[in-house]
């Protein structure tokens, strides 16, 4: 006489074991998947943000002091290491400059987080962030004491780039202290006065660095480095992925050659 025989209890519990492991397999393989995923779209985000940023600040910091009428009334109001502010004479009549024809770039906590970490282009008319998660701008500015036509050099031969600490007009401090030519984490944040400071007037060409950073920290990711952005020296210790750039804008309106 046949009998057919079931699962033994202890084949059952394998069986059951076997399949536990097949779908944590499974689990961790869709979570792995999805966290890089995430990964990638904070990180594509946060380089739209930065392009955004640039693009917008570069192309207008070239127009600065743009002055068809030749009014003279039209060029930078102010130089400082972490915002800057300057005029295009867009309707090209000349006058005192209307609405819309001052510009001024900075870091605000336009979404009050507590956080200045929104870039925002204002004028008269518009006062919205242009770049989101921005952790620092910094500017510094070239300059033509001398009218020859080219940016004053230091004893070294290099560019000097300067901002004005005091706001009073006058680009006064000069961010390569060491005279090598690069601007990093070797040069002394606090700067080194020139000897005789210069009107903002003189301004022919912009130093300008902007660092990102993604919306959400990364927690199987730690960032430790140092980022020089212009006079701020960044140290940091997080999961957030950031970006750093840096470009030189030649003010074409204002008589670099």
């Amino acid at each position: 006489m046949k009998h057919d025989r079931g699962f033994t209890l202890i084949e059952i519990l394998i069986v059951l074991l076997l399949v536990s492991i097949l779908t944590a397999a499974i689990y961790r393989t869709f979570r792995d998947q999805q966290k890089s995923y995430m990964v990638q779209e904070e990180v594509v985000e946060m380089q739209q943000n930065l392009r955004a940023g640039l693009d917008i600040m570069s192309r207008e910091i070239r127009m600065a002091g743009y002055d068809p009428a030749q009014s003279g009334n039209f060029g930078f109001l102010t130089a400082a290491a972490t915002s800057t502010s300057f005029t295009i004479d867009f309707d090209g009549n000349g006058g005192t400059p209307g609405n819309d024809e001052t510009i001024t770039y900075r870091l605000v906590d336009y979404d009050g987080d507590g956080i200045a970490a929104e870039l925002k282009r204002t004028t008269t008319s518009m006062d919205l962030p242009i770049a989101l998660n921005i952790q620092a701008i910094g500017f510094a500015y070239g300059f033509d004491s001398d009218s020859d036509g080219y940016l004053d050099k230091d004893g070294s031969g290099n560019t000097i780039w300067a901002i004005d600490t005091n706001a009073d007009g006058r680009l006064d401090t000069n961010i390569d202290t060491n005279a090598d030519g690069v601007i990093d984490a070797n040069d002394n944040p606090a700067g080194i006065a020139l000897t005789t400071p210069v009107n903002i007037s003189t301004i022919r060409a912009v130093r300008l660095w902007i660092l990102a950073r993604t919306s959400r920290a990364d927690t199987r990711y730690r960032d430790t480095r140092t980022y020089v952005v212009g006079n701020q020296h960044l140290t940091v210790n997080d999961g957030y992925r950031r970006r750093l750039v840096s470009i030189i804008i030649k003010c074409r309106n204002m008589g670099l050659e």
